[in-house]
């Protein structure tokens, strides 16, 4: 089943550059961070395998490390990053849907969105994603969520890069984070690739 909202402008990363997924963020990045949401939704849920959510799953990375615990169910934006959930994640039920406003009809024990919450860029779409996974939780469920950055914390500017190859393509990733506007909620992540493919 496939649910689709108003379509809104997409980061290429996910539409355009989305078949350099693999390249850009790999699976294995994400075991020890997974470890800590496997241990919160333990100690909160208890032993079983229990029927869980993620809003914004992306190329599905961080759930490739949940799933052998837990029966999951995602949902993404973009039909191409959820493709490539699929080939990580073959047994999770996947659709199309915005996190601020999808509603899938049924509830789970525990709601996840792993960074994609970064993209919400306004207090009220902040709302509209929270009301989304409340509408989602059974009661007493679980709601877990991961920012990139908190304002305690951000240092301005930082800069990493890191190069990758697969199958004839290598892909060299540089990332600029910065606050432009301290007095503001938000930063802003400039990526620039160098691809070479096939030479």
């Amino acid at each position: 089943m496939t649910l689709h909202t108003d379509k809104i402008k997409q980061n290429r990363m996910y539409e355009e550059f989305a078949y350099l997924w693999p390249l850009i963020s790999a699976p294995e990045g994400y075991a020890h961070e997974a470890g800590f949401w496997r241990n919160a939704l333990r100690a909160k849920l208890g032993p079983g395998r229990h029927h869980i959510l993620e809003l914004g799953v992306g190329g599905g990375n961080n759930l490739s490390h949940l799933t052998n615990d837990f029966q999951a169910t995602a949902v993404d934006l973009s039909e191409k990053m959820l493709a490539h959930s699929k080939k990580l994640n073959p047994g999770v039920e996947l659709y199309v849907g915005d996190m601020r406003t999808v509603r899938l009809g049924w509830k789970f024990k525990a709601v996840l969105i792993h960074d994609a919450i970064t993209y919400m860029l306004t207090e009220d779409n902040l709302r509209a994603t929270f009301a989304t996974a409340a509408a989602h939780l059974e009661p007493n469920g679980v709601f877990i969520t991961a920012p990139d950055d908190f304002r305690e914390t951000f240092r301005s500017p930082r800069v990493s890069h890191k190069t990758r190859s697969k199958e004839g393509i290598e892909l060299t990733k540089v990332e600029y984070s910065h606050d432009p506007d301290p007095n503001d909620t938000t930063t802003e992540t400039i990526y620039i690739y160098f691809i070479r493919e096939q030479g």
